[in-house]
């Protein structure tokens, strides 16, 4: 056991070498600025990428970092984790668990991420946390049950790459309620910041968000302090499931999207959405965001349920601010069921941005208080119909406000 020992990195254990751990406790450990339990890092002169292999009975349990990475930090190095557990970690400002810093390349086969914190009001990544120019494949493994104020219970991305083949993301929870500081979002994951994540096995389930993005958030394009345009994360739902996740008081059950998103099979089914107040209670499987784009040419969008708009998939509408006019959201239908949704008004899809169905068919959805069982478009949305079907929606197919 590597217990109750300080540093500035790694508390337990500073690995700047190759390193297998497969059993035995690193825990009670504290980092004075990352990696509570294990830092592994190559540095910058290195001809060779090290790697720490994680598995076995191996537990990193109950570290504190007053930074970052309350478990384990991995910069500049290979992280293979086929087993083990990482869990009760707490940081300060971001990644609990585990981080995985700039350059660095790590596989989560297998094992446990779980319970770890993110306490500060700044930041997020429960379970993990990636920087720039990182990639995770992810093909195994639970990461579940771990907890955020921020933004990303479950994985937190700013600038990497995720890959999602297997695996469960699970239980997890972004509690905190100030939506000018940005709380409250991504009970499951959050990328942002040009991530790109390809999610074709597994699945995103159970997890919530007191705000917006029970299961995923997509962000969009943004300008940095150095006035750089940022470009939007994008995201590829290629077979993974996204379920039953919940928005306490806010929009996006299943995704939140400001930036990119295409559907191509999966599925997003029984997610939830409360609120109604201004915004809230809409998109119970997806909310589509001013400017955003989703395309969908397979899978299922079923069985989820919005108290004010849009079962399925909910569109915003454009917006001017400081004399610059914004598009509204856009659903682009080319495939893909959307089935079984309920929300008060447009319990398929709520429309107010644009909506262009192709092919594909809505059916069996129900707007329980207002109109439009399979689509609602609101004042100013654009819709166009060149394929597809609406039917055996109640209790009634397409309304489009005056």
């Amino acid at each position: 056991m590597v217990k109750g020992n300080t540093a500035p990195y790694g508390g337990g254990l500073g690995l700047y070498g190759e390193a297998t751990v497969t059993g035995g406790t690193i825990q009670g450990n504290t980092a004075k600025v990352s990696g509570g339990g294990i830092d592994a890092f190559t540095s910058s002169t290195a001809t060779t990428i090290r790697t720490l292999n994680l598995g076995g009975s191996a537990s990193v349990i109950g570290n504190t970092a007053s930074d970052n990475s309350g478990g384990i930090a991995v910069s500049r190095s290979k992280l293979v984790m086929a087993g083990g557990t990482v869990s009760n970690n707490t940081a300060v400002n971001t990644g609990g668990g585990l981080v995985i810093g700039g350059g660095s390349s790590s596989v989560i086969q297998g094992g446990v991420i779980s319970g770890n914190k993110v306490t500060g009001s700044t930041g997020g990544g429960g379970g993990v946390r990636l920087f720039s120019n990182t990639q995770l494949a992810i093909s195994g493994g639970e990461i579940k049950d771990n907890t955020v104020v921020v933004n990303g219970g479950g994985i937190l991305s700013g600038g990497g790459t995720i890959t999602m083949t297997g695996g469960t993301v699970s239980g997890n929870k972004a509690t905190g309620t100030d939506s000018s500081k940005g709380q409250g979002r991504s009970g499951g994951v959050h990328l942002y910041a040009n991530t790109t994540m390809t999610a074709s096995g597994g699945s995103i389930s159970g997890n919530t968000a007191a705000l917006q993005g029970g299961g995923v958030t997509v962000g969009g394009s943004y300008v940095d302090d150095k006035g750089v345009t940022v470009p939007a994360a994008k995201f590829t739902l290629s077979g993974a499931k996204i379920e039953n996740n919940k928005v306490m008081t806010g929009s996006g059950g299943g995704v939140y999207l400001s930036g990119l998103m295409t559907m191509t099979s999966g599925s997003i089914t029984g997610n939830t959405v409360g609120g109604m107040g201004s915004g809230q209670g809409r998109g119970a499987g997806v909310r589509v965001n001013s400017v955003a784009e989703f395309t969908a040419t397979g899978g299922t969008i079923s069985n989820n349920t919005a108290e004010v708009h849009g079962g399925g998939v909910f569109t915003g509408g454009g917006y001017t601010e400081n004399g610059v006019s914004y598009p509204g959201g856009k659903f682009v239908m080319n495939g893909a069921t959307i089935s079984g949704n309920k929300a008060g008004g447009g319990g398929g899809i709520g429309n107010g941005g644009t909506l262009e169905l192709r092919s594909g068919s809505i059916t069996g959805n129900a707007a329980t208080k207002e109109k439009g069982g399979g689509v609602r478009n609101f004042i100013g949305a654009v819709f166009s119909q060149t394929g597809g079907s609406v039917t055996g929606n109640t209790p009634d197919q397409i309304v489009t406000d005056q």
